[in-house]
């Protein structure tokens, strides 16, 4: 997570149609390139057909490096309960006076029209979210059967960047043992 460091960013589609995602595979290797460019960062973009966001994230993993460089860490985003809740609701959220935070929901519609006036990878094909189980079984699969070390990431959204005249030049990152 240094400056000068070389990522892989791994993206997934989930389909059972092997043959017919190429064309979509290769819309979102264009995406990721122009987010590439557009970020500035030195990548390497990784996209993944699987049945199953588990084998997915195997696949990238698994194939991830060149040569004897393999990636020493693997970033993961942390699990995002709201979204996971927004696809699967247990109510119509259409009828009035459900329970769903009105504010909240206008909030999260306005950072996503915020980021696709932005991002080159927001026209790729939306995923579902990954329910919990897949979540840990992914965890599960990097830290225990493959021994990586895993980074969760969480609270992209409210990081503040650094400015040219910005004092603060470094994320946190908290390493945890168990």
């Amino acid at each position: 997570m240094k400056k000068g460091g070389l990522y892989i960013l791994g993206h997934m589609v989930v389909t059972a149609e092997f043959q017919d995602s190429f064309q979509e595979v290769k819309r979102q290797q264009s995406a990721w390139m122009k987010y590439i460019d557009f970020s500035r960062i030195k990548a390497f973009p990784h996209v993944s057909i699987a049945p199953t966001v588990e084998w997915g994230a195997r696949n990238i993993v698994l194939s991830a490096g060149l040569g004897g460089m393999r990636p020493n860490i693997t970033v993961m985003g942390f699990f995002n309960m709201d979204e996971y809740r927004d696809s699967r609701p247990l109510i119509d959220l259409s009828t009035p006076g459900s329970s769903l935070s009105k504010s909240g929901a206008l909030r999260q519609r306005k950072q996503r029209q915020y980021l696709q006036d932005q991002l080159p990878t927001d026209s790729m094909r939306p995923e579902s979210a990954v329910d919990p189980k897949s979540y840990v079984n992914i965890l599960e699969d990097l830290l225990l059967c493959l021994q990586m070390n895993v980074a969760v990431a969480k609270g992209f959204e409210d990081l503040e960047l650094p400015s040219e005249h910005s004092e603060k030049k470094y994320i946190d990152l908290w390493p945890i043992r168990e």
